[in-house]
């Protein structure tokens, strides 16, 4: 009788411990301003988490940069602090600089190609470098947008981008590859850019569509050079010491809602820089169509040069993007 009654009580416990257990908390750090796709792509994790688990899996969003900038979340997620964070290219540019032709200007035709090489050896190696150095791993990339170049001339080759006084930011492997087209980089913070191009201080500025709006860019410009010479993306980066702490299960639910999120975000920002592209044509701006095959040959030997830096393998994995 006192067998039975043991066992009875145990089961009981063992059942009302599970029902008020605490769901399992994801802490979730992104250092944009609110509001922005990758915010909006989190809040979608935030609600397939839930879904997938019956709300035993929950995630805490801090948006905002409330935990920190890039190096501070880094910091934090390799002692498991935080346990999920949307990078820019930070951790690629400081734990993986051998391992970054991402970063380089005219290299790849379509995201379709910069997606393929995160997804071969070269994104496997980013990886390992990441659990070694921050304990961490690379859920997936987000697309962020192309930059594309404009100016108050058409410009559709090298040719016509002699001597141009060429806004950069201070990114040494940009101001190398466009110097090599021809232009003069010249260094401009981006709040002071646009009375730069109306006084005639630069010439020409690039960014993507949605940045060249808000900035107003066609006040002062007429041009949209689809040189789509740069391809943006975001970093999901998960803690390894959290992932080791899950189940299976949860593990799984991690990755599939990670998928998910991911590819609605980079469907969305497919859509949102056409929407950006036509309102710019809308207030003015006339969109020019450019040599890419000329742009990629004139920059050739510069990115041969900077591939020094890398590791000797990378150039394979990337060579037949040039032309």
């Amino acid at each position: 009788m006192y067998r039975v009654l043991s066992i009875m009580l145990g089961v009981i416990l063992i059942c009302t411990a599970f029902v008020n257990a605490s769901p399992v908390t994801i802490s979730f750090g992104l250092h944009t301003m609110p509001g922005g796709l990758d915010e909006q792509a989190a809040g979608k994790f935030q609600q397939y988490v839930s879904e997938m688990s019956d709300g035993q899996m929950k995630v805490e969003l801090f948006p905002g940069a409330v935990l920190g900038g890039e190096k501070e979340l880094l910091e934090l997620i390799k002692i498991g602090e935080v346990d999920l964070v949307i990078f820019g290219d930070f951790p690629v540019a400081t734990l993986t600089p051998d391992l970054a032709p991402m970063q380089v200007p005219f290299l790849f035709p379509n995201y379709d190609a910069l997606f393929a090489v995160y997804a071969g050896p070269v994104g496997e190696a980013i990886n390992k470098v990441f659990a070694e150095k921050a304990d961490m791993m690379l859920l997936g990339v987000q697309r962020r947008g192309a930059r594309n170049l404009t100016a108050n001339i058409k410009i559709t080759s090298p040719d016509d981008l002699q001597g141009i006084k060429l806004r950069l930011p201070e990114i040494p492997v940009w101001v190398d590859t466009w110097k090599a087209t021809g232009v003069l980089p010249t260094p401009v913070a981006w709040p002071e850019t646009y009375s730069a191009l109306q006084m005639g201080v630069v010439d020409a500025q690039e960014n993507p569509f949605e940045t060249i709006l808000t900035g107003k860019i066609h006040e002062v410009q007429k041009y949209i050079m689809l040189t789509e010479h740069l391809l943006s993306v975001y970093h999901w980066t998960f803690s390894n010491k959290t992932y080791r702490s899950l189940t299976p299960e949860q593990r799984n639910i991690i990755r599939e809602a990670a998928d998910k999120a991911l590819a609605w975000a980079n469907s969305e920002a497919a859509a949102r820089e056409e929407e950006a592209k036509g309102k710019l044509v809308a207030l003015g701006m006339e969109i020019v169509q450019v040599d890419k095959a000329a742009f990629a040959a004139s920059v050739e030997s510069t990115i041969k040069r900077i591939s020094e830096t890398w590791q000797p393998w990378i150039w394979d994995e990337v060579k037949e993007f040039l032309p």
